[in-house]
């Protein structure tokens, strides 16, 4: 189903089409415009999700801003299948490999996606922003054979949590290439089994709160930011944010790649961290210069493959993942480069407990002080 650009007071409900795509953005003569094509979901109350799915498999909800509801979208699974996974409801078996893309999700009464139970093929969240919504920008859980994830989102300014995954038995959930920062509660939250985190930022706005912006149980495959995203009042990555470039090519781990930002632009092969492409390049160097008080997860992340990032003296904010093949990091020497780790709190096993994390083929590390430990893969 295509859907036109406009203002729908309507709230979306689909109880019998199995995979069923549900896309919006269509500009007349049905071009796709996401960006000036907005094709909005308002309920007539605020007592009614904008999307309401239940009882069937494989949706797929695209394009769409979904706004003035008690949540942006709920879905029930198939009733009676336990072999199936889905997004957004309260209770039940949940339905198979639902997806969420190029979705804005944004001031509903609750909660921004509404997760499940009982999920064993998870439900995936792609190139959507979440913010100002009630309660936690999204929920997910039960029990899951493949992981739920997000990837390229953007969840900002909710006001409880950023992402809440109660888990079950065998649950995991994937965060990767997200801006999660500056929520009401922790900004990414594991209430039961396994979280992965990659290629993320993390950020909490009050410096009281940072080292909570992670709880529960984690492994962090690398490339996480834990500063100011920098973004603009749009959502849109700053020029001088440590996201542009800083993310992954995911496109070989997902049985669904979704190779566009939030507005259908094309990643290209180079990935910024959050929705929406910067369109900025960021600029490389086999030599790169940092001086004290600069970002030293940026300085890596614009060095060259077997290029130098040479460290002034002075004391920098871990950690810093160095991933690249064959980067060497060269302080001013011990006691006068320092790289400090960053606390997250006792609940957490998050690699911000350690200053660096050395993952890439041939990298290395030296004339350091580190006042935490290194972690070598």
């Amino acid at each position: 189903i295509r859907i036109q650009t406009g203002l729908y007071e309507e709230a979306v409900t689909n109880t019998a089409l199995q995979e069923l795509t549900i896309e919006g953005g269509y500009a007349p003569g049905w071009t796709r415009d996401l960006r000036n094509a907005s094709t909005t979901i308002r309920p007539p109350s605020n007592k009614l999700p904008c999307v309401y799915i239940n009882n069937v498999n494989s949706n797929v909800v695209k394009g769409l801003v979904l706004t003035g509801g008690n949540y942006g979208i709920v879905a029930y699974g198939q009733s009676g299948r336990r072999d199936s996974a889905g997004a957004g409801g309260h209770a039940g078996c949940a339905a198979r490999n639902h997806r969420l893309v190029s979705l804005v999700i944004t001031n509903n009464v609750s909660h921004g996606i509404e997760g499940n139970k009982q999920m064993i093929n998870g439900v995936r969240v792609i190139s959507s922003l979440i913010a100002f919504n009630g309660g936690n920008g999204a929920n997910f859980g039960g029990d899951t054979t493949s992981p739920s994830y997000i990837q390229n989102c953007t969840v900002v300014s909710n006001k409880g949590y950023g992402v809440y995954f109660a888990g079950g038995s065998y649950t995991y959930f994937e965060a990767r290439n997200s801006i999660i920062a500056c929520n009401g509660n922790i900004d990414l939250y594991n209430g039961h089994y396994e979280q992965t985190v990659g290629y993320c930022c993390l950020f909490r706005e009050d410096d009281a709160k940072k080292t909570s912006a992670c709880s529960g149980g984690y492994f962090n495959i690398g490339g996480n930011l834990f500063g100011d995203p920098q973004l603009n009042a749009d959502f849109s990555l700053k020029p001088t944010s440590p996201c542009i470039g800083a993310g992954y090519d995911f496109s070989n781990y997902t049985p669904y790649p979704e190779l566009e930002d939030l507005y259908g632009q094309p990643w290209n092969g180079t990935y910024d961290i959050g929705a929406i492409k910067s369109g900025v390049t960021p600029e490389k160097s086999d030599d790169v210069y940092v001086e004290d008080g600069e970002d030293l997860q940026l300085a890596v992340s614009r060095c060259n493959e077997n290029g130098t990032v040479h460290v002034a003296a002075g004391e920098y904010a871990g950690p810093v993942s160095i991933t690249a093949k064959g980067i060497k990091v060269i302080g001013a020497g011990p006691g006068k480069s320092v790289i400090r780790g960053v606390d997250t709190g006792a609940d957490s096993d998050l690699a911000s407990t350690y200053a660096v994390h050395l993952a890439g083929t041939g990298a290395m590390l030296a004339g350091f002080t580190d006042y935490s430990s290194i972690q070598a893969m």
